[in-house]
């Protein structure tokens, strides 16, 4: 209200600026001798009241509360100039106040917004801290498994420096020494060595052979898989044989059940014409004495 009440106010002392620059300019040319009669007093005089008039009505439409009195004002009060002045007035305050409010609207979204986001950041553990746990927890992953590929491989080469000691070739290196005295620390830690090497290709071998031994194995089992598809071929095509040969037995008993059929129907169809023939004869024996006579003739013979 108080942004309104000062621009109103200050809308108001432009109006009256307006009107005394004309009063002004009424009363030099009153002074300088451009109005000579009484009637131009009486109509400086009008105007000043008219004025008055108006400026009491903006003062009261402004100082009205809600639309429907400032409309009930305007309605007591028709007059062009006001209503236009006090309709500017009221769209330019209805502007500001509409663009005030939605500044303290943006405002307060963009304080909500920035609470809700230092919330967020609040409620869960800085990206830093948890950059750490992820790493501190991927470390620990390949701490663990690091340990369980040597401790594998510790117990490899322990097994594998227990398989040295027990081996020949240790027990009869030891049985040289004996004999023949010790060659010096740096030929017998080439011989241990050696003897590391010979144990690690003697257990490659091992494994070698052991994938062989299983490959054979595999080999057998698809040999034996093979001889049983192929005995199952077989069958199979004895089968189809077998098959082939019934349907073509099957086909020529159909062809000649075919020709039997014919030849049942022609003698059925031969014996209809000759019972139709001796039907005939018997119904016009009377009628036909000379055929009678024929068939007497022929009878004998």
């Amino acid at each position: 209200m108080g942004a309104g009440g000062a621009e109103r106010s200050w809308e108001v002392n432009d109006f009256k600026e307006k009107n005394k620059g004309h009063l002004l300019l009424i009363k030099w040319n009153w002074n300088s001798g451009g109005v000579a009669n009484a009637n131009a007093a009486a109509a400086l005089e009008k105007h000043l009241e008219r004025l008055e008039w108006q400026l009491r009505i903006l003062k009261e439409v402004l100082s009205a509360n809600g639309g429907a009195e400032r409309s009930e004002l305007l309605k007591e009060h028709a007059d062009e100039e006001v209503c236009t002045l006090v309709l500017a007035l009221l769209d330019k305050v209805k502007t500001e106040t509409c663009a005030q409010l939605s500044a303290v609207h943006q405002q307060q979204r963009q304080q909500t917004a920035q609470q809700h986001q230092q919330h967020l950041l609040g409620s869960y553990p800085p990206p830093p801290m948890l950059l750490c746990f992820f790493i501190c927890l991927r470390e620990a992953s390949v701490s663990a498994c690091l340990q369980i590929h040597l401790k594998a491989e510790l117990e490899r080469y322990n097994d594998l420096k227990k398989r040295v000691q027990e081996s020949t070739f240790k027990k009869d290196l030891l049985r040289n020494i004996q004999a023949h005295g010790s060659p010096g620390a740096f030929w017998e830690s080439e011989q241990e060595s050696l003897l590391f090497v010979i144990e690690m290709k003697s257990e490659r071998l091992r494994e070698q052979n052991r994938k062989l031994q299983d490959m054979e194995q595999l080999k057998l089992c698809a040999e034996d898989h093979l001889v049983q598809t192929l005995q199952q071929n077989e069958d199979l095509r004895v089968r189809l044989d077998k098959s082939q040969s019934a349907l073509q037995h099957t086909c020529r008993e159909r062809e000649e059940a075919r020709a039997s059929l014919e030849r049942q129907r022609l003698f059925n169809e031969t014996l209809t014409r000759e019972k139709e023939q001796l039907l005939f004869k018997l119904n016009h024996r009377d009628a036909c004495p000379t055929l009678n006579m024929a068939a007497a003739a022929v009878a004998p013979s």
